[in-house]
C-alpha cells in the first residue's frame, strides 16, 4: 500500500487542525498542529499517554518559565537558561516524564528568547492550543478507523472458548459411546488399545489447533496493552484476559490428556458410574464455557463474572465408586488410564472454580 490508514488519518487530522488554527481569531494555532503530530500514534492508549506527557511537560515548562524569569533575570542568559533546563530535567525525571520534558524545554527556550515580554498571553495560548491538538488527535482515533485490537481479541477468545467447549462435548460423547458399547457386551481386547490411539489422531489435531489459537492471542497481547493505555496490567479487562489465558492453557492440557487416554470399556457398575460422572462433568464444563463465550463478546471496561460453576452430583460421589472391590481385579495399565482420566477431569473442575473465584475478585 502507498499509504496506510494510520498515516492517512494523521494527515487528515493534521490538515483539519491546521485549518482550525488558521481560521481561529487567536494566534499561535500551529501549536495545535504540532500537538497532533506528536501524539497522533496508531492506538488510543498510546496517544492518551503521549498527550498527558505533552500537557504535563507544557505545564511544567510554563511554571518554570515564570519562576526562573523572575528569579534568575540577574544572571547571564546562557547560565540562567542552562539552570532552568537542568531544573526542568530533574523535575521531569521526578514526575516520571519520558517525553514531556522535551516540549517543556521548548517552552522554556521560546519563553526566554522570543516571548519574554509576552508571557501573560503567550503561555495561556500555548496551553490552549496544546489541549486542542491533543483532543483532536484523540477524537480522530475514536472516529476514523479506530483501533480494533480489543474487539478482535474478544472475538478470538469467543472462538477459542467455543472450540474448547466443543472438545469437552466430544470427550463426553465418547464416554457415552463407550458406555453404549459396553452395554452391547463388547469386551475390551488387547488389540482395542490401538483403536483409540488411531481415533485420537484427529482429536490430537484439535488440541494442536487450540494451542495455535492461544498462541495467537498471546502474540496479540501487546496491541491490546497499547490500546488500553497507561498501566494496562492494572486494567480489569486485561486482567480478565490473563485469567482466561491461564484457564485455557490448563483446560487444553486436560483435554489433551482425555483424548490420549480413551475411556476403558467394561460392564462393571462402578466403571459405568465413573463414565457417567465424567461425561456429566465435561458436559457441565462445556455449558459453562458457553457462558464465558457470551461474556467475552459483551462490551465494557471489564468482563462480567459468570454464574458460579456447579459440579454435577454424580461427580461429587465419584470417589465412592473408586472403593468398589472390582477395581482390585483390574490390570495396572487399565487402572492407570482410569486414574489419568479422573485427574484430567478434576483439573477441568479445579480450573473453572479457581478462574471464576479470581474473576469475581476483579469486578467489585
Amino acid at each position: 500500500m502507498l499509504i496506510r490508514r494510520d498515516e492517512l488519518r494523521l494527515v487528515v487530522t493534521t490538515g483539519l487542525t491546521n485549518a482550525l488554527g488558521l481560521l481561529a481569531p487567536l494566534g499561535f494555532g500551529f501549536y495545535a498542529t504540532l500537538a497532533v503530530l506528536a501524539v497522533g500514534t496508531g492506538t488510543y492508549g498510546n496517544s492518551l499517554r503521549l498527550g498527558r506527557q505533552r500537557l504535563l511537560g507544557t505545564l511544567l515548562g510554563a511554571a518554570l518559565l515564570v519562576v526562573t524569569k523572575e528569579c534568575l533575570r540577574e544572571l547571564p542568559l546562557a547560565l540562567a537558561l542552562g539552570l532552568a533546563l537542568g531544573l526542568l530535567r530533574a523535575l521531569g525525571e521526578w514526575l516520571g516524564l519520558r517525553v514531556g520534558y522535551k516540549v517543556g524545554g521548548l517552552v522554556l527556550v521560546m519563553g526566554w528568547l522570543v516571548h519574554g515580554d509576552d508571557l501573560d498571553w503567550w503561555i495561556p495560548l500555548r496551553l490552549f492550543w496544546t489541549c486542542v491538538g491533543i483532543l483532536m488527535a484523540l477524537l480522530s482515533l475514536r472516529l476514523f478507523w479506530p483501533s480494533q485490537a480489543v474487539t478482535q481479541t474478544r472475538s478470538q477468545w469467543n472462538v477459542l472458548l467455543g472450540s474448547l467447549a466443543e472438545g469437552l462435548e466430544a470427550a463426553a460423547a465418547q464416554l457415552y459411546l463407550s458406555g453404549a458399547t459396553a452395554k452391547q457386551g463388547h469386551a475390551a481386547k488387547p488389540t482395542s488399545a490401538a483403536t483409540p490411539t488411531t481415533q485420537a489422531d484427529p482429536q490430537h489435531r484439535r488440541t494442536v489447533e487450540l494451542r495455535r489459537q492461544l498462541g495467537l492471542l498471546r502474540r496479540g497481547r501487546p496491541m491490546v496493552e497499547a490500546e488500553l493505555g497507561d498501566h494496562p496490567s492494572r486494567h480489569p479487562l486485561l486482567r480478565g484476559f490473563s485469567l482466561l489465558e491461564d484457564a485455557c492453557s490448563s483446560l487444553i492440557g486436560a483435554l489433551d490428556t482425555l483424548e490420549r487416554q480413551p475411556p476403558p470399556l467394561g460392564q462393571v457398575a462402578s466403571l459405568a458410574a465413573l463414565r457417567l460422572a465424567e461425561a456429566e462433568l465435561l458436559e457441565a464444563a462445556a455449558a459453562q464455557l458457553g457462558q464465558w463465550c457470551r461474556i467475552v463478546l459483551q462490551p465494557g471496561e471489564s468482563l462480567k463474572p459468570p454464574p458460579p460453576f456447579q459440579a454435577p452430583a454424580s461427580w461429587s460421589v465419584a470417589d465412592h465408586w473408586l472403593r468398589d472391590p472390582s477395581f482390585a481385579a483390574m490390570d495396572l495399565g487399565r487402572l492407570q488410564r482410569i486414574a489419568r482420566r479422573l485427574m484430567a477431569c478434576q483439573q477441568v473442575l479445579s480450573c473453572l472454580l479457581h478462574c471464576e473465584s479470581r474473576w469475581r475478585q476483579l469486578v467489585p
